[in-house]
C-alpha cells in the first residue's frame, strides 16, 4: 500500500485546479472546441510545474503529451497499457504491474 505524501495547502489547491481544468478539457472535447482543450491542458501542466505537484496518472493517461489532444485510443497488452493519439500518432506505454522489487 502506498504511503500518501502530505501536501502543502498550496499544492492541494493546485491539484484541485488541475482536476477542474482536465474536466473542462473533456467537456470542450465533446463540444469539438480543440483550441480550448489544448489551452486547458497546457494550463494544467504549467500549474503542476509551478507548484511542484504531479498530475495524477489517471488524468495523464487521457491526453497526448505531444499535441495536447484528448483523442486517445487505449490498448491493453499484458504488462502494459498503450495509449495512442489519433491526431498525431504518438504512442506512450504505461506499466500495469508497477515497479518490481529486486
Amino acid at each position: 500500500m502506498k504511503k500518501e505524501k502530505k501536501l502543502k495547502p498550496v499544492q492541494k489547491i493546485a491539484l484541485e485546479r488541475i482536476h477542474r481544468l482536465v474536466e473542462l478539457a473533456k467537456k470542450m472535447q465533446e463540444e469539438g472546441k480543440e483550441n480550448y482543450v489544448k489551452r486547458y491542458l497546457t494550463l494544467a501542466k504549467k500549474i503542476s510545474e509551478k507548484y511542484t505537484t504531479q498530475i495524477p496518472t489517471e488524468l495523464k493517461q487521457n491526453y497526448c503529451k505531444k499535441c495536447y489532444s484528448m483523442n486517445i485510443i487505449q490498448i491493453k497488452q499484458k504488462p502494459f497499457l498503450i495509449t495512442k493519439c489519433e491526431k498525431c500518432g504518438f504512442e506512450k506505454k504505461y506499466s500495469l504491474e508497477g515497479k518490481k522489487k529486486e
